[in-house]
């Protein structure tokens, strides 16, 4: 995805200049309410009690900054982490909806990835394995997803749905996750997240707050591997 929103993005600007690409991929240095954005989604990912609620009191403060004033707004960035918090219940429900069998090396695949072992290797004092991972997330996952979703693609959306483009961005990201972890049960927490990516986006009209949020909302399970090597 890294390279096809390169790829892309110089298509569409008929230029391989980087700064042609960082604008087109909407790259430009942020400003001071695109920051606070970022802080708040950083929270809103990460997830816990005092993340959530620095999240939502991030997000009223980028919205008194743009001087938005309206409500139901404010009501809203309130009730996404609520919503979120409580995608929880239809867990039973949904982990009972087999979309194909996932035995075998599927659960294989995702049990490796500590805190013991990271794909059979021992992660005790194997620090080379952190910095290969935080590479490889930081490059193929998170860079490749933002800047193909809410780089490339969400500016392109936006030129058909307008205002609504958060909404169809969030749920077409969710299911593309759907498709690629099917028996993922976190499906709808997954859509209030892109969701949450693709509003904060769009609204800003910069990438970097996504590429921070989604940075912090897979933290926790670098954090995993961290406690592996550090562990006897």
């Amino acid at each position: 995805m890294l390279m096809a929103s390169l790829v892309g993005a110089a298509i569409d600007v008929r230029s391989t200049s980087w700064k042609a690409l960082k604008q087109r991929l909407r790259l430009s240095a942020p400003n001071a309410t695109a920051c606070i954005w970022a802080a708040a989604l950083s929270g809103f990912m990460y997830g816990g009690n005092w993340e959530d609620l620095f999240a939502v009191a991030a997000s009223w403060l980028a919205l008194w900054r743009e001087n938005n004033r309206r409500v139901w707004v404010f009501a809203a960035i309130l009730i996404g982490p609520i919503l979120k918090r409580s995608a929880g219940i239809l867990r039973p429900t949904l982990q009972s909806i087999r979309f194909f069998d996932a035995s075998g090396f599927y659960h294989e695949f995702f049990d490796r990835f500590g805190p013991k072992d990271f794909m059979g290797i021992p992660l005790h004092g194997a620090w080379w394995i952190l910095v290969y991972y935080a590479v490889v997330i930081l490059v193929c996952n998170i860079g490749g997803e933002e800047l193909w979703w809410r780089g490339y693609v969400l500016p392109r959306q936006e030129l058909a749905f307008g205002r609504a483009t958060w909404v169809i961005h969030g749920i077409l990201w969710s299911v593309f996750h759907l498709f690629m972890q099917p028996t993922h049960w976190d499906t709808v927490r997954m859509a209030i997240t892109g969701s949450a990516l693709s509003f904060v986006a769009q609204r800003t009209k910069s990438t970097w707050p996504g590429i921070v949020g989604h940075s912090f909302g897979n933290l926790a399970f670098f954090l995993n591997l961290v406690k592996g090597a550090v562990s006897p």
